[in-house]
C-alpha cells in the first residue's frame, strides 16, 4: 500500500497501473473496515474496542494494523487528501486516532486494565506462551531439557514464568 503509492507516479511503473490501483483499492477498503465506514463490512472489535481479526494470536495483526494505519495517516496528512469510504470521508486525524487507540488498548488503556506487553506498566500477563519465558534460566539448571520435559514441567505451572 505505502510503496504502491510512489509507484504510481513513478513512469516505469505506468504498465502495472490497474494492478497497482487494485491493490490501493484493497488496502483502502481495509482501512475503511478498522474504522467502521464500510456499512457492515468491518473488521470486528472486542467490547472493549480492540479490533479482532484473527482467534489466535490477535495481537500481531493488531499492531501490524495500527502501524499502517498510521503510515496511511502520514501519506494522507503529506499529500492534502481524504480517504473516501462508504460510511463517509475520512481524514488523516481520525485514522491517527484510531490507530492511537489500538496502541493504547495493547499498553493498558483497556477494560481489564492490563498492558499485554509483557513488562510494560504494573499489570501485564506472567505467563506467556513462550518457551524460553516459560522455563528455569539455563544458568540455573544446565541439564538437557527436552520438549516433553519443558511442557511436563514448565507448561501447567500456576506461578509466574521465571524469565518474565
Amino acid at each position: 500500500m505505502i510503496v504502491n503509492q510512489e509507484l504510481l507516479v513513478e513512469e516505469k511503473h505506468r504498465g502495472h497501473r490497474d494492478t497497482l490501483e487494485q491493490y490501493r483499492s484493497k488496502a483502502e477498503y481495509y482501512i475503511c473496515s478498522c474504522l467502521d465506514k464500510n456499512n457492515g463490512a468491518n473488521v470486528n472489535r472486542t467490547p472493549g474496542g480492540l479490533l479482532h481479526i484473527r482467534q489466535w494470536n490477535n495481537m500481531q495483526y493488531v499492531s501490524t494494523a495500527a502501524f499502517l494505519l498510521t503510515i496511511y495517516s502520514d501519506i494522507l496528512r503529506n499529500s492534502t487528501q481524504k480517504l473516501k469510504c462508504h460510511g463517509g470521508s475520512v481524514d488523516y486525524q481520525e485514522i491517527l486516532h484510531f490507530a492511537k487507540s489500538q496502541v493504547d488498548y495493547i499498553l493498558g488503556s483497556n477494560p481489564m486494565n492490563m498492558s499485554y506487553l509483557v513488562g510494560y506498566g504494573p499489570k501485564y500477563p506472567t505467563r506467556v506462551h513462550h518457551r524460553g519465558a516459560s522455563m528455569v534460566p539455563y544458568r540455573e539448571s544446565m541439564g538437557f531439557i527436552g520438549c516433553t520435559q519443558g511442557f511436563d514441567l514448565w507448561y501447567g505451572r500456576e506461578e509466574p514464568n521465571p524469565n518474565v
